[in-house]
């Protein structure tokens, strides 16, 4: 899904960090450890507020190649006349959520979403869990021509404040913190 600068990839791109939700919790965390007196362990890293999504290769500025900290990857959104979809996978041990989320933009962020429903994780991204070793995190996938495609993992995934205050979000935070005790009793 990473392109180079000479991949033949033909379709749409997508300008993204390397870093957590746009490089914004690294460089958070970076200014806590030198306000602390520490010195920070997390490189200055670039921004974005936003990924941009460009027709091609062709049209990504030299700079973005040039810079260590931002991805070129394929476009590929999962896709209806309904919207776009992005699925995710939030797991803690044994426990875990998983929906699918649906937008009237590509480029998916909590406050874009207009619906929300629970669906099941395809084996094959449970087959990746288990390659990369993760107790705890977040995978975001699509499904593209019934196959599913993982797009991001994190091992710190966060919500939003504004969704902790919704009940039904709240209750899935508790099913995952009851993840806590097969995690302890696997280790």
């Amino acid at each position: 899904m990473v392109l180079e600068r000479d991949s033949d990839w033909t379709g749409p791109v997508l300008i993204k960090t390397d870093a957590h939700f746009g490089g914004r919790i690294d460089r958070r965390l970076r200014q806590r450890a030198i306000d602390t007196g520490q010195a920070p362990d997390i490189p200055l890293s670039v921004t974005l507020k936003d990924y941009p999504i460009l027709r091609s290769i062709a049209e990504v500025p030299p700079k973005v190649w040039d810079n260590h900290g931002l991805i070129v990857g394929k476009f590929v959104p999962e896709q209806d006349e309904h919207g776009y979809y992005m699925r995710v996978w939030v797991f803690f041990g044994d426990q875990e959520r998983s929906f699918r989320f649906r937008a009237n933009v590509p480029n998916i962020k909590s406050h874009h979403i207009q619906e929300r429903e629970a669906v099941a994780v395809p084996q094959e991204i449970h087959n990746w869990r288990q390659r990369l070793g993760f107790d705890f995190g977040k995978f975001d996938y699509l499904m593209l021509h019934g196959e599913p495609m993982l797009i991001d993992t994190n091992r710190t995934p966060g919500t939003p404040p504004d969704y902790v205050s919704k009940p039904d979000i709240s209750a899935g935070m508790g099913i995952l913190s009851q993840g806590l005790d097969s995690f302890l009793n696997s280790n």
